[in-house]
């Protein structure tokens, strides 16, 4: 009997030790020790972001990683530390004018170049996509999941947009996490927040983001300012206004490649709004006030892959007179690029639906993503 236990422990440790094991690593600004969220860690060829913490789950495979976030200097680890420090590259943005920076043609190039820049070959991208709602400062929503994407040419192809289906298509695969708080029949709020395929299918695509903006300030003057210039790598910020809303952004260029690799973009003072029902079918208006919306690529082989579509909306629920904060939050990481062909997915979605109105049973097969403190005490509670 002892010699059976004894063989099990040996397997046991034999295995722990060719089989790597993963690392919970923790990422801060060097300077204010303040965790830094969506990270950019690659390894392998395998593209993974850090959470709200700061924090990701990384195998201990002794495998180079490459870790990259906008304003912090990049870095190339051959091993693994609990915490990783990131230095920044410049401090507080300073009063900015108007510049030699001609970033409307920046954008107008990016957008004449993107199919030679840009990866324009059939392609699939195995990802995850995260949404979550907040109401009233309260967490009422979350799903993660994993889901399959299919593109043509990685770029929105407006003669087609009656036959989306045509150029991108998404599989979905499992659901790691859904959750949609309990209410009661008189909460004056819907609480599954959630943003169909078909109204986020154009912010997969950079090239429509390009066009949508400079569309929206064709007639708007830009203040610039460069941030950083490293070894032909530039972070530029800018301003701009159109008659309502407001634009704040920043964008990794490299002066070599003539690429945009990294966009930030903020847009305030929006006034768009939208119907929603309650439980009880009692109307009730939202309006969106702000938007966040981030894109992140990486090179491979002399062209540009997408890595990260980020999108924060923040705004107000009116209901009876009274207005109630909300927001909605959506991360699509592109995990991992494959050659693909033109027939596209056996398995796609109905783009009209909601995600897990995609999914009958609405089935939990997976739960090993590394959530935020936030999100697990959402998830634990009742």
């Amino acid at each position: 009997m002892k010699s059976i236990l004894f063989l099990i422990a040996y397997l046991g440790l034999s295995l722990q030790f060719y089989f790597p094991q993963n690392i919970k690593v923790r990422i801060i600004d060097s300077e204010e020790n303040k965790p830094l969220q969506n990270v950019r860690i690659m390894s392998d060829n395998v593209v993974l972001y850090s959470n709200d913490d700061g924090e990701v789950e990384l195998k201990n495979d002794k495998k180079p990683l490459n870790i990259f976030a906008q304003g912090y200097e990049e870095l190339t680890l051959e091993s693994l530390t609990p915490i990783i420090k990131l230095k920044p590259l410049y401090k507080d943005i300073e009063e900015v004018k108007i510049s030699k920076i001609d970033i409307r043609q920046m954008f107008q190039n990016a957008l004449k170049d993107y199919l030679s820049i840009y990866y324009s070959k059939p392609s699939l991208y195995q990802s995850t996509i995260k949404q979550k709602g907040y109401i009233d400062g309260k967490m009422i929503n979350l799903l993660i999941a994993n889901i399959d994407i299919w593109a043509l040419a990685n770029a929105y192809n407006f003669k087609a947009q009656d036959n989306v289906d045509s150029f991108v298509q998404i599989g979905f695969n499992n659901i790691k996490y859904f959750k949609t708080k309990v209410s009661s029949n008189d909460y004056p709020f819907n609480t599954d927040i959630q943003i169909t395929p078909k109204n986020f299918i154009q912010k997969l695509f950079f090239n429509s983001e390009i066009i949508g903006f400079l569309n929206d300030t064709k007639n708007s003057v830009f203040v610039s300012k460069i941030l950083s210039e490293n070894q032909n790598i530039q972070i530029i910020y800018f301003e701009t206004k159109d008659e309502i809303n407001t634009y704040k952004g920043k964008f990794t260029y490299s002066k070599t490649d003539k690429v945009i690799s990294s966009f930030d973009l903020y847009i305030t003072n929006m006034s768009q709004s939208f119907k929603n029902k309650n439980k009880r079918g009692e109307a009730y208006e939202g309006v969106a006030t702000s938007n966040n919306i981030k894109y992140d690529f990486y090179k491979k082989d002399g062209k540009y892959l997408p890595a990260l579509v980020y999108t924060e909306i923040k705004g107000y629920a009116l209901y009876k007179e009274k207005k109630y904060p909300v927001s909605f939050i959506q991360e699509i990481n592109f995990q991992k690029f494959l050659e693909s062909d033109k027939k596209g997915l056996k398995n796609k979605i109905d783009l009209n639906k909601n995600l897990t109105e995609n999914i009958a049973n609405k089935e939990i097969k997976e739960n090993n993503t590394l959530l935020s403190k936030e999100e697990q005490k959402f998830i634990d509670e009742p």
